[in-house]
């Protein structure tokens, strides 16, 4: 779910606070109310974590939440709410050397990590739980070189899209080389070790190209893909495998990005 922008205003400014408060209120009625109640949301374009827990706060308990302390240069960060008790698993922050290692920036220098750090995490949901990973690329805007925003001239202006374009690439190559040893370190019998999600957002949309970086066979990981629509508000496109027998599973359905959990009737870990 792309919150657009939630940060905490401050306390000077009424107007924003309002503004602010009013903001919080409908996300937390949005997730409390999809279907019958989201029980694991995945957040993009939080502003500080003392946003998240605001909106953690709001939404009351049992919720909880885990933040990204790797924003972007605006302060932009992932978080992860869920009901059901979160263990952080991991902050992917390095593109890795088994990716798209020597992809150049504006400046150009070689670009060595993410825009926005990704965040991996286990949610203890009944049986075995799952694992979520939570994701933000590059979003549309272009930069140039120095952090400027307008181009110098078309040469420039069409450089800076092609920059863009790699970053947006190299951060989905490094997701989905993550998830691979992930996914590999914890499978069972050729099977994955606990239903495996990677929810993560592109402002510009999901060119095949993208897509393919990220996909997984069927047995392996469910992407689940955000989108922007005209009001402003995000919808899914999930596809979720079935789920391979195991002693306990875990229920899965998306709706408006927020994944609603039913806890496996097992106990067996």
């Amino acid at each position: 779910m792309d919150v657009k922008n939630l940060f905490r205003p401050h306390d000077t400014d009424t107007t924003a606070a309002d503004t602010y408060a009013a903001k919080i209120g409908y996300l937390a009625a949005l997730i409390a109310g999809t279907g019958t109640g989201a029980d694991v949301v995945a957040l993009q374009e939080i502003g500080a974590p003392e946003a998240a827990e605001d909106l953690r706060a709001a939404l009351g308990e049992p919720w909880q939440a885990v933040v990204s302390p790797h924003p972007d240069r605006r302060d932009i960060r992932v978080a992860v709410l869920a009901r059901h008790p979160l263990t952080e698993e991991a902050q992917i922050i390095d593109l890795s050397p088994s990716g798209l290692p020597a992809v150049p920036d504006v400046d150009g220098d070689t670009l060595t990590h993410l825009g926005r750090g990704a965040l991996q995490v286990r949610v203890h949901c009944g049986g075995a739980g799952l694992r979520l990973l939570t994701a933000h690329l590059k979003s549309k805007l272009l930069t140039y070189p120095g952090g400027r925003r307008y181009p110098l001239d078309e040469d420039e202006r069409a450089r800076g899209a092609g920059y863009a374009l790699l970053r947006r690439t190299a951060e989905a190559v490094a997701l989905r080389v993550h998830l691979n040893e992930v996914l590999a370190a914890a499978a069972v019998n050729g099977q994955p070790g606990m239903p495996t999600f990677c929810a993560a957002t592109s402002t510009t949309g999901w060119t095949p190209s993208r897509r393919s970086c990220l996909k997984a066979r069927r047995t392996e990981m469910s992407t689940v893909r955000t989108r922007v629509t005209r009001s402003g508000c995000t919808t899914s496109d999930a596809a979720y495998p079935p789920p391979a027998p195991t002693p306990a599973s875990t229920k899965a359905t998306a709706s408006s990005s927020t994944t609603s959990l039913q806890p496996a009737t097992s106990n067996s870990d």
